[in-house]
């Protein structure tokens, strides 16, 4: 996954993390997230393409890596526009990334969304501040 983590946690507290309902809850049907999108790292050529779905489990393919997510984000933007983020790996082939990261199961990121031009792209970063922004996406076009 192109997602920096901020810390990591074992698959054993991420299962705990899961049974707690710490990550449970689906996004709002109406959320700017759903969907099908195309994130890359600005100088990378490498692109991961995902869905984040109505069950809050996020879906990609990011260099070899095949993998899924669950997620959660803030249901509105805070004060300064950005949504929290966090997301739980659950499953993935275990081959690197597009960063050439193999990201293990039960990795745990908080990241913040900012999204723009009409909902049809984000970026994520680390802080809620544009120069901590790290990826952009753009809404992947619907067939």
């Amino acid at each position: 996954m192109i997602v920096k983590r901020q810390f990591r946690v074992s698959a054993t507290v991420a299962a705990l993390f899961l049974s707690l309902g710490v990550f449970a809850g689906p996004p709002r049907p109406d959320h700017p997230v759903l969907g099908a999108w195309n994130l890359t790292n600005p100088g990378s050529s490498c692109v991961e393409r995902g869905i984040f779905g109505a069950d809050g489990r996020y879906r990609s393919t990011s260099g070899q890596e095949i993998s899924v997510s669950e997620y959660t984000i803030s249901s509105q933007p805070s004060e300064k526009g950005f949504y929290k983020y966090v997301d739980v790996v659950l499953e993935t082939n275990g081959l690197p990334d597009c960063s050439g990261n193999v990201m293990p199961v039960g990795d745990v990121a908080t990241n913040y969304l900012r999204f723009g031009d009409g909902n049809n792209k984000f970026l994520m970063c680390q802080e809620e501040n544009v120069r901590s922004c790290f990826v952009v996406a753009r809404r992947a076009p619907t067939s």
